[in-house]
C-alpha cells in the first residue's frame, strides 16, 4: 500500500505543493475483450460492465509523517470534502461516503481474496470459477485462506476466516467465467 508515500517522496517532496489524496473504492467493472488482450496487448474495448456497481468515497488519505500542520489538515479535509461531494452527486456512480476504517476493511479484504484467487488461477491455469473443481485446489485455497486470515485478523477481527471464506466463495461464484488479473499478466 505504499503508493502515497512513494508519490510524496519521488514526485511531491514539498508538503506545501502536494495534492490532497482521497481513498476511493470502485465496484464498477469494465473488461477488455479477449481479442484486445491477445498477445499481451490490453485494448480499451469493453465487453462487460457492472451497472450495479457503486463508488465508495473515503476521507482524506494521510500517511505517518506527512508533514501537515493541524491547520493544513483542516484545509485539505475541506478540499477533499468538496471533491467527495461532487463524486457523490454523480448519479451513474452511485456514490456512498465511507469512513477510513470501512475503506481500509474493503481494500484489505479485496487484497486477501486476490492473493488467493490469483496464485491459484496461475498455478492451475484456470478460470476463477474452476479453483474449487478438485480437492487439490480446494486444499490449496483453504491453506492460503488460513494463512491470510491469521495475518489480517490481527488488524481487524471482522476479517476472520469465516467472513473471508464467504467473500471468497461469493467472488468465485460471481466471477466464475473470468480470468484473474494475475492470470492475465502471467499466463495469458
Amino acid at each position: 500500500m505504499g503508493v502515497i508515500e512513494k508519490l510524496n517522496k519521488e514526485v511531491f517532496p514539498d508538503p506545501s505543493t502536494r495534492p490532497s489524496y482521497i481513498t476511493v473504492y470502485c465496484t464498477h467493472i469494465a473488461r477488455a475483450t479477449e481479442l484486445a488482450m491477445a498477445g499481451g496487448f490490453y485494448g480499451y474495448t469493453i465487453n462487460y460492465h457492472n451497472h450495479d456497481g457503486y463508488l465508495l468515497v473515503g476521507p482524506l488519505a494521510r500517511t505517518i509523517g506527512d508533514g501537515y500542520t493541524p491547520m493544513e489538515v483542516r484545509r485539505r479535509e475541506d478540499n477533499v470534502r468538496y471533491l467527495s461531494d461532487l463524486l457523490l452527486k454523480v448519479p451513474g456512480l452511485k456514490g456512498r461516503q465511507v469512513s477510513e476504517q470501512a475503506s481500509m476493511f474493503r481494500r484489505v479484504r479485496r487484497l486477501v481474496i486476490d492473493s488467493i484467487i490469483g496464485p491459484l488461477t496461475v498455478k492451475y491455469e484456470c478460470l476463477i470459477g474452476e479453483i474449487f473443481d478438485s480437492m487439490e485446489k480446494i486444499i490449496d485455497a483453504r491453506e492460503l485462506l488460513t494463512e491470510a486470515s491469521r495475518v489480517v485478523n490481527r488488524f481487524d477481527e471482522n476479517l476472520s476466516y469465516f467472513n473471508l471464506e464467504k467473500t471468497l466463495i461469493y467472488t468465485v461464484i460471481n466471477k466464475s467465467s473470468h480470468r484473474s488479473t494475475m492470470f492475465n499478466m502471467c499466463v495469458y
